[in-house]
C-alpha cells in the first residue's frame, strides 16, 4: 500500500492563498494538487483525474510547490513566448522595414 502524504498547515494555506488569487489555469492546478489531497485524502490517481493531467505531473506540481514554498508560475507562464529570440522586437522591427 502506498504511503499517505502529510501536508503541513503552511503549505494547506498558502495553497488556499494560491488558488482564490489564481490568474492562470497552471496556479490554479498547482494549488488544486496539494488542496485535493490534502482536505479529501484523494489518492494521486484520483486528484490527477480531477485536475485533467497525469499522476506524474500531479506528483511535479506538488514537488516544485515544495521546493518553492508557493507557485512556481508566479504570473508568469512560461509556454510560448520569444525563448529564442536573437534580436529585440524593435531591433528585429528595424531590420524587416526595408
Amino acid at each position: 500500500m502506498a504511503r499517505t502524504a502529510t501536508y503541513e498547515e503552511r503549505e494547506i494555506d498558502e495553497a488556499i492563498r494560491l488558488v482564490s488569487s489564481a490568474k492562470t489555469i497552471q496556479q490554479l492546478r498547482e494549488g488544486q494538487a496539494i488542496l485535493i489531497p490534502a482536505l479529501t485524502g484523494a489518492s494521486m490517481d484520483t486528484t490527477a483525474r480531477i485536475l485533467g493531467v497525469g499522476r506524474n505531473q500531479v506528483c511535479v506540481m506538488r514537488r516544485e510547490f515544495r521546493e518553492h514554498g508557493g507557485t512556481t508560475f508566479d504570473d508568469k507562464d512560461l509556454r510560448g513566448g520569444r525563448h529564442r529570440e536573437l534580436l529585440s522586437l524593435e531591433e528585429e522591427k528595424s531590420f524587416l522595414a526595408p
